[in-house]
């Protein structure tokens, strides 16, 4: 552990290096109090005056909320504020960029512990291992509107995060940059599914909750058109980060102003509606525009808020490349073939066995584009000068045997009513070699 730790901050323009963090990951989990450890000798490291020590330390802490045992690292750094205390980073002229966006980290990862402290959840966390966010289908009864707020303020904080990558020695900050994308892609599916939510029972609502939930909408609003010019910007990097941000997909944002028109009308009843009640609404009570989104998510077989960061191939990047995984692509076309397979192999095969072993050798191979050949003698037995009625077992004694050879003929429509198509053919009456030429079908 001390050995992870320590290296996995060395003093270099390098982020930590996966193995460290790989062994930092797998000790979250195997006891209950490991957590707890790293995180005190993360802490020991802030101590150091240097900017280079500090970020990987944020970056050590960051991924052990998302990818090791999130709850246990966060639950303790709630109770440990200094393990985020940054504040006693002194500024020198050779790190001043780099401080900056220390400073702006530093808030993000603690608005983090702060969401976790109001919630007890941890939104990117849960959100990882089920791919669709609890708020999608969380009621307004147990505090869907009180989580989104939540939300949208960690969200808030992370688009604040506008590092500056102008450095030379940037490798570090590209690092922390690309672990924000990634937990500004999740954030933001989450918001999505419960803006969805919200809008599903808007026209059912009270007074009071229409009131909050507007202003929960008109700041996703906001929030949407800078969450897409931060990935933008970020976009423009995609090399340096060695990853393929998505376009991101969102619900509508031009609502704000019947949703109003809905709060401001006297007849709306400021009733309670109990969770378990079915909402009976009036089509005309909802914009078109609202309506037609519901209809493209019942379409929809597949979460539409998901947008994966794809990895790019592995080129002089800073971050470990993923592994590469080879896909097997089944060819389900019979007539098509595979560089790995042979024509040969699509040819229907003879089910009787060539007692010759170097017979095969000297047979021309059929081929796709040349008419269907048959090798036949005079008694209709395919090789059968192989196989005469003398007890013999050397099959080279047929070469000089009295029996015609096989003969050449091709298959084409013949002129006489008879039914055998190789029978104008003559068979030659005495053996002969022919050789091979161009004058032969082949």
């Amino acid at each position: 552990m001390e050995t992870a730790v320590r290296k996995g901050t060395r003093l270099d323009y390098n982020p930590p290096k996966q193995k460290h963090l790989q062994t930092l990951i797998k000790l979250t989990f195997q006891s209950p109090g490991n957590a707890a450890s790293i995180v005190d000798l993360l802490e020991k490291r802030l101590r150091e005056n240097s900017w280079i020590i500090i970020f990987k330390v944020l970056i050590i802490i960051h991924t052990l909320m998302k990818a090791g045992d999130g709850d246990k690292v966060i639950s303790y750094i709630e109770t440990r504020p200094s393990a985020l205390d940054t504040s006693k980073l002194r500024e020198k002229s050779s790190g001043v960029v780099h401080i900056q966006n220390i400073y702006l980290y530093t808030a993000y990862l603690e608005q983090k512990v702060i969401a976790y402290r109001n919630s007890r959840i941890d939104f990117v966390k849960n959100t990882l291992s089920n791919k669709e966010g609890r708020l999608r289908h969380l009621s307004i009864k147990n505090g869907l509107l009180k989580e989104t707020i939540i939300l949208q303020k960690q969200i808030n904080t992370l688009l604040k995060c506008n590092f500056i990558l102008d450095d030379v020695d940037n490798n570090i900050s590209l690092y922390a940059f690309k672990l924000l994308i990634e937990d500004l892609l999740i954030l933001f599916q989450v918001m999505n599914e419960s803006i969805v939510n919200i809008l599903e029972h808007y026209f059912a609502m009270d007074k009071s909750d229409a009131r909050i939930s507007l202003e929960i909408y008109k700041k996703f609003a906001k929030q949407t058109e800078d969450t897409i010019a931060f990935l933008n910007k970020a976009r423009r990097l995609q090399h340096d980060l060695n990853i393929t941000i998505p376009e991101v997909k969102h619900a509508p944002l031009s609502l704000a102003a019947a949703l109003q028109e809905y709060l401001d009308d006297k007849k709306i009843e400021d009733t309670d509606i109990q969770e378990n009640q079915v909402n009976t609404v009036k089509p005309l009570e909802q914009p078109k525009e609202l309506t037609d989104f519901f209809q493209s998510l019942e379409n929809e077989k597949v979460n539409v808020f998901y947008n994966p960061i794809i990895m790019q191939q592995p080129q002089h990047a800073i971050f470990t490349s993923p592994v590469s995984t080879t896909t097997t692509t089944i060819n389900t076309n019979p007539f098509r073939v595979t560089p790995q397979q042979s024509v040969s192999s699509l040819l229907p095969t003879n089910s009787q066995t060539n007692n010759n072993p170097f017979r095969t050798n000297t047979v021309p191979q059929m081929s796709l584009s040349s008419p269907t050949t048959l090798y036949q003698n005079s008694n209709n037995d395919l090789f059968s000068s192989f196989n005469n009625n003398n007890n013999n077992n050397n099959p080279f004694t047929a070469m000089n045997s009295t029996v015609l050879p096989p003969t050449l003929l091709v298959a084409t429509p013949s002129s006489n009513n008879n039914h055998n198509p190789f029978s104008s053919y003559p068979t030659p009456k005495q053996q002969q070699l022919q050789t091979w030429s161009n004058n032969t079908i082949f």
